[in-house]
């Protein structure tokens, strides 16, 4: 489970970063769901998780 809450404090601090400085922010969490999504052929959404920028 350790690997599963560290990804979602990433997708936290992430979100939070977005909020709070109006900015896009990325981490090497959220690169690797946007990778996964697209790979999969799914949207790149994730709600909390930030832009999910390409």
């Amino acid at each position: 489970m350790l690997p599963a809450a560290a990804t979602a404090a990433a997708r936290e601090a992430v979100q939070c970063i977005e909020d709070t400085l109006a900015i896009p922010a990325v981490s090497t969490a959220v690169r690797t769901a946007r990778g996964m999504l697209n790979h999969l052929g799914l949207e790149p959404i994730v709600p909390g998780a930030g832009t999910l920028r390409a």
